[in-house]
């Protein structure tokens, strides 16, 4: 289980943002919707059950364009376990 955050376009009001909510809840991989606001959404997310550019494809679909947003991509970045806690690169 990973969080995702996806930036999404296309919410203005209130009712934006439940109809995301509500998007995001219908789709087989997503768990549990943590947070949507206006341009942002975190959820819980199986990728053993749907691959993630479905969910960004229903929301596409539903004229709210969806992204990966770099926080996301930050998270998956393989660490190297030795260096993981170093601040300093040692070349």
């Amino acid at each position: 289980m990973k969080e995702i955050t996806i930036s999404v376009e296309g919410m203005s009001c209130q009712g934006c943002v439940k109809s995301v909510e509500r998007i995001l809840s219908k789709q087989e991989g997503v768990k549990e919707v943590n947070s949507v606001e206006i341009g942002q959404a975190t959820f819980a997310f199986n990728e053993d059950a749907q691959n993630l550019d479905d969910v960004l494809a229903a929301l596409n679909k539903a004229k709210f364009p969806a992204k990966l947003t770099e926080q996301t991509f930050a998270r998956q970045l393989p660490r190297d376990k030795k260096t993981a806690n170093q601040d300093t690169c040692i070349s």
